[in-house]
């Protein structure tokens, strides 16, 4: 098996919060794709595992680039095929 990758597309969004697309494909070919809106570094999305727990994907610039993260492990697995990961 080959090492995965992923691509992130950031744009300007309304009221100075900025919308972002993710797309990753783990290194089996499972796919993993996901996108929203970033507002103070962090977007919500629906979670289909609990629904009291959304997925939050924070976003932190560093040198090389943006780290992203999920907020609470597990919360945002069913935007993923098997083994897929976008951290």
């Amino acid at each position: 098996m080959g090492a995965g990758y992923g691509v992130l597309r950031v744009s300007p969004d309304k009221g100075g919060a900025l919308r972002f697309a993710l797309n990753v494909r783990g290194g089996n070919f499972h796919m993993r794709e996901l996108s929203g809106v970033i507002r103070n570094g962090e977007a919500r999305l629906e979670n289909d595992v609990d629904s009291k727990l959304p997925c939050i994907v924070t976003f932190k610039s560093q040198n090389n680039g943006i780290a992203v993260a999920a907020q609470h492990q597990g919360t945002c697995s069913g935007y993923c095929g098997v083994r897929a990961q976008f951290e």
